[in-house]
């Protein structure tokens, strides 16, 4: 999943759970306009987060953050 995916899917989740990233920032303890900002960027830049931000945000939506080993494409 790539940044801009990544960033959607997050948006997503917490307007479906907050009315608003506003509220959710404020819900967990988050400074809004730093979290927007990362938001935005990355949805509309592709631009990276940090893992345990990401993490963090994943968490407080009820998701955890794993990783898999990809089966081989038999190339």
């Amino acid at each position: 999943m790539n940044q801009k995916d990544l960033g959607f899917f997050i948006d997503a989740e917490i307007r479906k759970k907050y009315k608003s990233r506003r509220q959710f920032a404020g819900k967990t303890g988050r400074s809004y306009t730093s979290m927007n900002k990362m938001l935005s960027d990355m949805i509309e830049n592709g631009k990276n987060s940090g893992i345990l931000t990401i993490s963090s945000i994943l968490e407080d939506l009820g998701y955890e953050l794993t990783i898999k080993k990809k089966e081989p494409t038999g190339k």
